[in-house]
């Protein structure tokens, strides 16, 4: 029976959607036939959570890195790679590499080291042990020639508070140093890393790079030619971010894009999105910190132009850096009509980023939209409902013609709940004049 399934692997794709990764994991141990089938399927999607607070949190990354170099070609069966960090603080001091596992290792980088062209030394190994973890994240990335999704959910550092705090990131850096202009290629060039005095700890290296234009960060990471989406955290020091940015040459393949933490200057986001010409879904959480300038909201739509005939799903969320910051007045202005957005369904959206005293619902909602999630901004604290988003609300659904006619579902996300009475008589009129339903939901600080 078991010869059997081995002699027809193209039943495995079917096979495989069926198993969790644990009985994949044992049906590699049945015989070296069934580990060449079912490897391929175990590495298909890769998945970490980096642990600031115990010790040998990376070893599992770091194992990744030796069996991708050891085995290129099981790099090439990563559809998925997500990285996520939890428990900010202080780091754990680095642990240096054993005598056992450096033999057991010199075997398995002996390749590298060969096509690096480096002498087999027990230092160069210590070093790969001891690279940073975001190091080593970008170098698997550089290895992956067939992803199609990259979640990095990192933040650049952290101050030792458990607040993270915006700074180019050894991702970037490697990215940077590695790429190829059009390409993600192989990093065959390892030799580059044979000195650690990368960018990101050089203030002057910083203004140089924004000065020149190539402050490129991991936005290489937009050229894997199969790539359908990407997550990433994009923080950068808030001064002027506007400089000419190089050409990303994004894959066309990319349909999904999250910008998680961003921080990054109107014109550098305008110009990142610009080079996006298939997104359908693109969510983005910025965040302003109390001495920031007040964003310019015409750049995102401006920046998402070349996609309005596909763009499906637009989320936007303003949000502040520090909890504690009072917020007097919005930090941002809203991003100007939608209605040449022509396949947009639905939108997800701080009611600030939408509207203004100058811009209602009706001036800027396309007419193709089925959902919206209008949300209460920090600056709605000390609004009245009746002064600030009820009355928005009020005046949209009167309007005639109704402006949205596909809409079928309206969320609200306030501070503090109405009361039945309040949320009761809005749902019914919504109901009556338009047959939208309409729910409230309470935002978490």
């Amino acid at each position: 029976m078991i010869l059997s399934l081995v002699a027809v692997p193209e039943l495995w794709d079917t096979i495989a959607q069926c198993l969790a990764p644990t009985d994949l994991l044992h049906l590699s141990s049945v015989s070296r036939a069934f580990n060449a089938i079912t490897e391929k399927y175990l590495y298909r999607r890769i998945s970490w959570a980096w642990n600031h607070s115990e010790l040998d949190s990376s070893t599992p990354i770091q194992q990744l890195l030796l069996n991708l170099l050891h085995r290129p070609e099981l790099a090439s069966y990563i559809r998925e790679f997500s990285v996520h960090e939890i428990e900010y603080g202080p780091k754990p001091p680095a642990r240096h590499a054993a005598s056992n596992s450096l033999r057991d290792a010199d075997v398995v980088v002996r390749s590298l080291i060969q096509e690096a062209g480096l002498s087999p030394s027990e230092d160069w190994i210590n070093r790969l042990y001891d690279l940073e973890v975001e190091t080593i994240v970008a170098l698997i990335i550089l290895l992956l020639r067939n992803v199609e999704t990259l979640v990095i959910d990192m933040f650049h550092c952290d101050d030792e508070y458990a607040s993270p705090t915006q700074n180019f990131s050894p991702i970037g850096d490697v990215l940077r140093l590695v790429c190829e202009p059009h390409s993600i290629t192989r990093a065959t060039r390892f030799e580059r890393l044979k000195s650690f005095s990368w960018p990101s700890g050089d203030v002057d290296c910083f203004l140089g790079l924004i000065k020149s234009g190539e402050v490129l960060d991991k936005l290489p990471i937009f050229r894997a030619p199969h790539l359908r989406e990407v997550s990433l955290k994009l923080s950068y020091s808030e001064p002027s971010l506007d400089a000419a940015m190089p050409t990303v040459s994004c894959s066309e393949s990319l349909t999904r894009l999250t910008l998680g933490y961003t921080t990054v200057a109107e014109g550098f986001l305008k110009q990142l999105l610009s080079q996006m010409k298939n997104l359908e879904f693109f969510r983005l959480e910025l965040y302003r910190s109390s001495e920031a300038y007040i964003f310019d909201g015409q750049s995102i739509s401006q920046g998402l132009m070349p996609c309005r005939e596909v763009l499906r799903h637009l989320t936007i969320h303003w949000e502040a850096c520090d909890d504690y910051i009072e917020v007097d007045a919005p930090s941002s202005t809203p991003l100007g009509s939608l209605k040449e957005f022509s396949a947009l369904e639905s939108i997800d959206a701080t009611s600030s980023a939408v509207i203004d005293d100058n811009l209602t619902l009706g001036d800027v909602l396309p007419v193709t939209l089925k959902s919206l999630v209008l949300r209460e901004g920090l600056y709605d604290i000390n609004v009245s409902w009746d002064e600030g988003l009820g009355s928005v609300l009020e005046e949209f659904v009167n309007l005639s013609p109704v402006q949205t006619p596909c809409l079928a579902e309206l969320w609200v996300g306030v501070w503090e709940l109405l009361g039945e009475q309040a949320e009761h008589d809005l749902k019914d009129k919504y109901r009556q004049s338009q047959g939208v339903e309409v729910s409230f939901f309470e935002l978490q600080y």
